[in-house]
């Protein structure tokens, strides 16, 4: 319903609590525009009777219209509305300026190859989760580096940008036209290339390009990347890692706000995916809060990375700055920027540290808990019981349309 309504609130996945938040302030704005609907509320009353709940504050309303739009209208509006988005924009790029395009390595590097080229091999048109599915790098890794290749377009030519308030909404269809997947389709939303760009695809030699990802293991056992583990600082002032929920993707610009290289500009082209990372918040905090890994290598723009832990108890800066074993650190040489090394030694010292003050919790066994022993408890007849049961195994519960989604 968030995505017909076109809400500033889109759920993701992993943020339980953020949604739930979210999702009652969604209904709550909805439920305060139905009550303006005297149309709407008379229907509503004129089919109640005296056995009816009178829904007088419309809540109840207001979740049937959710399951509505979640169950029907989405998907007669797919049925309908089955064209590629956006019909009336094109960046005006012809298929020989796409060529001229395609041969500048400023503009398409590796990764944009090879995006290109796994979305032809699809036949012109995929899902970032098949992408991901079937070539490899997570679905992130087509989205953002699709953004970042349209932004170095659309600099190279000036072509139009479509107007859309969503940021990243205005760079993607300079490459593609774009709709809602099927639902028995993985991924949410199908990307087509435009036909010039295809067209130019064709007269374009990607031979050199490779087309599957190369297994992490096969890398590792080749000499070719290994574990690599750094230090993370959050400005309180300007982000924290509280405000990120566990599983969430973030990303961290390469150029701070005057637009220059951040300090050790290297460290960032250096991370890869699978790095471990220790975060921690500078002045006034100056603790270790949260353990991190990154989730791809930089586009150029951004260094992606998900939050995997929030550390209960945080460590204090002195704690560590106090430790020999910690004293050729690099962040504690120059701790001036923002993205630090770590050797495999600095961080196993770093976790043994946390995880003293935070011991990973152990799962205890669950206790069964039979039927007689509930009914000896509690004050409840046995027919009531099995009433209850019947109304909460799954294939008994009506599903509701609040539910999560992933960003980039």
């Amino acid at each position: 319903m968030a995505k017909v309504l076109d809400s500033d609130f889109i759920p993701k996945k992993g943020a339980s609590s953020r949604n739930l938040v979210g999702e009652f302030h969604l209904y709550n704005e909805i439920c305060e525009q139905l009550k303006k609907d005297k149309e709407l509320v008379q229907m509503l009353q004129s089919v109640l009777t005296d056995h009816c709940y009178p829904d007088k504050a419309l809540k109840t309303l207001t979740m049937d219209l959710g399951f509505y739009i979640s169950r029907f209208y989405t998907k007669k509006s797919t049925e309908d509305h089955a064209e590629w988005f956006p019909m009336d924009y094109s960046p005006n790029i012809t298929t020989e300026e796409w060529l001229a395009l395609l041969a500048d390595k400023r503009v398409f590097n590796t990764k944009s190859l090879k995006i290109m080229k796994r979305i032809k091999d699809c036949g012109g048109m995929a899902t970032c989760k098949q992408l991901s599915e079937k070539y490899g790098n997570n679905p992130n890794y087509y989205n953002s580096g699709s953004s970042a290749l349209a932004k170095r377009v659309a600099e190279t030519t000036e072509c139009p940008l479509m107007t859309s308030h969503n940021d990243n909404a205005k760079w993607w269809p300079i490459l593609y036209v774009g709709k809602h997947a099927d639902k028995d389709m993985a991924g949410n939303y199908m990307w087509k290339l435009r036909d010039e760009l295809s067209k130019a695809l064709d007269q374009f030699d990607l031979s050199e390009i490779p087309l599957y990802e190369e297994e992490p293991q096969a890398k590792i056992s080749q000499g070719k990347e290994k574990q690599g583990y750094w230090w993370l600082n959050a400005n309180p002032k300007i982000w924290r890692f509280s405000d990120i929920d566990i599983g969430e993707t973030q990303r961290y610009t390469l150029y701070n706000e005057n637009g220059n290289k951040r300090r050790i500009f290297q460290n960032f082209l250096d991370a890869k995916a699978g790095d471990l990372i220790i975060g921690y918040e500078s002045y006034p905090v100056k603790q270790v809060v949260a353990l991190a890994k990154v989730l791809e290598e930089s586009d150029g723009e951004y260094l992606y990375f998900e939050k995997t832990e929030g550390l209960v108890t945080p460590i204090d800066y002195a704690t560590l700055k106090n430790c020999p074993e910690l004293e050729k650190m690099e962040y504690f040489q120059n701790p001036q920027g923002s993205l630090f090394k770590l050797t495999k030694e600095e961080y196993d010292f770093i976790e043994d540290i946390i995880r003293e003050e935070n011991p990973v919790a152990r799962k205890e066994p669950i206790e069964a808990y039979s039927k007689d022993q509930f009914l000896k408890e509690v004050y409840m007849t046995e027919e009531r019981y099995e009433t209850l049961i019947s109304l909460l195994k799954p294939e008994s519960v009506t599903k509701f349309p609040l539910k999560g989604k992933q960003i980039a």
